[in-house]
Formats: structure tokens, C-alpha cells, sequence
């Protein structure tokens, strides 16, 4: 019960901050129920949602609580996350995880394994990452299976409005252009975004932003913002992007 109640609160505190970011309104009175918080989010009509580097399944569980059953397809290399993914399905059986990431290009690959796996990426991490985040720095490689994303919607039945988060550590643009289809046909993305070297040849802002603005992509603004303790400079974020279409409709 107690992590359900925590899970509400992160959720209700996230659905404020997207209510400020996409509508530029600072929201003084608090609704007390997660239905009120993220009533905007179900009003985009989202379907299906890609998750593409899903961890061990937490943005899936926060979007099952928005969303309720809703179609999760989620893509994570490491065995050990994809086997708690594997246990969510048997819950939400509307999730369907795959066992490899996503780039440009379909091969056998690895993948740098920190020590603290959310930081894990198919790019080695930089030794400024080290130094702000020391419980990360262990680093062992793990062979993993690498496809295009467009390679693979194809064989998927997507429903229409589709969501997709992407959180890939520094390999955002491989990520995108290897499914610039898919990634065309989304009304909603949300990308962590890098604005310090984090892992060498990362993708920055400037580069994600770029690429998505081709594809009809408008940046809304940060959800959630990390900065450096000792300068207060932003280090990286989680971006918004909405379609042109779905801003005019």
C-alpha cells in the first residue's frame, strides 16, 4: 500500500509538472487524486506506448496507472531488467517486452553494464559521469541484440495516438534514425536529453532536438531537470516533444 502511495504522489507531482510545462500555467491548488492530475494525458487519446529502454518496467507501471490497460511494447537489452519485465507482463499482460535495444543498424553488439543499471548505454561512459555519479562507474560489457526500430514496428500491430519515451543514455539520435518512420507517427515523445558529455559520442540536445524538429516535432520543455551540486548547471532532463498536428488540433 505504502508504495502505491508513493507511486501516486510521484505521479501527481509528474502530471503537475507537464500541466506547467505544455501549458505555461503554475497550478497552485493541488487535485488530491491522480484521475484529476492526468486528465490532459488521457485526453491525447494515446493507444500505444513504446517504451525504448525500459529498465526494470517503472515508466510502464506509472503509465499503467494512468492509463489503465493500455498497449506497452517495451525494448531493454539487459537480462536481468527484461526478466522483471517479463514478471510486470504477468500482471499487465498488454505489456509486450522485447530483449534487445534499438539503434541504426540490425547486429549482435554490447552493451556497457554500470554498476547502477539505469546508466547503463550502448556508448562508454565518460569520466565526468564517473565523477558526478561514483555508484555508477563499474562497468562490464554485455553482448546484446541491436535493431531498427522501424525494422520492428513493422512487425507490431501499433494502435494509434502512440506515445513513445525514449531513455537510452547518449544514443537518442542512433536511436531515432533508425526509426524515423515510427518515431513520424508518434503524437507524444519523451526523451531524456543531455546537455553535459555524459558518454562519448552522446547525442546532445541540440542534436535530438534537431532531429525531431525534421519529423514534425515541436519541444514543449523539461519535466524533470538535473543539475550540477557545485556549478547549478543543467546537466540533463527529460524533454516533451508534441507533433505539429497534435499542438494545432
Amino acid at each position: 500500500m505504502q508504495k502505491q502511495i508513493k507511486m501516486s504522489v510521484r505521479l501527481i507531482k509528474r502530471a503537475n509538472s507537464i500541466m506547467r510545462v505544455l501549458t505555461g500555467c503554475e497550478v497552485h491548488k493541488v487535485d488530491t487524486t491522480v484521475e484529476r492530475r492526468t486528465k490532459w494525458l488521457k485526453s491525447l487519446g494515446i493507444k500505444t506506448i513504446f517504451d525504448i529502454g525500459a529498465n526494470r518496467g517503472q515508466f510502464a507501471m506509472e503509465a499503467f496507472q494512468i492509463y489503465g490497460n493500455i498497449k506497452i511494447v517495451s525494448f531493454e537489452p539487459l537480462q536481468d531488467c527484461y526478466a522483471e519485465l517479463l514478471k510486470i507482463k504477468s500482471t499487465y499482460p498488454s505489456l509486450t517486452p522485447y530483449p534487445f535495444a534499438l539503434g541504426d543498424t540490425s547486429e549482435d553488439s554490447f552493451i556497457y553494464r554500470s554498476s547502477y543499471a539505469p546508466s547503463s548505454s550502448m556508448l562508454e561512459m565518460d569520466d565526468r559521469h564517473k565523477a558526478l555519479f561514483p555508484f555508477s562507474a563499474d562497468l562490464t560489457k554485455e553482448r546484446i541484440r541491436i535493431r531498427r526500430l522501424d525494422e520492428v514496428a513493422s512487425e507490431i500491430d501499433v494502435e494509434p495516438a502512440l506515445l513513445i519515451k525514449l531513455d537510452v543514455q547518449g544514443f537518442e539520435d542512433r536511436v531515432i534514425m533508425g526509426g524515423r518512420k515510427t518515431f513520424a507517427r508518434a503524437k507524444m515523445i519523451i526523451t531524456e536529453v543531455n546537455f553535459e558529455r555524459l558518454y562519448k559520442g552522446q547525442a546532445d540536445f541540440n542534436k535530438v532536438h534537431s532531429l525531431l524538429h525534421d519529423l514534425g516535432f515541436r519541444f514543449r520543455g523539461f519535466l524533470h531537470e538535473t543539475h550540477n551540486k557545485t556549478t547549478g548547471c543543467l546537466d540533463f532532463a527529460d524533454a516533451y516533444f508534441l507533433s505539429d498536428i497534435t499542438i494545432y488540433e
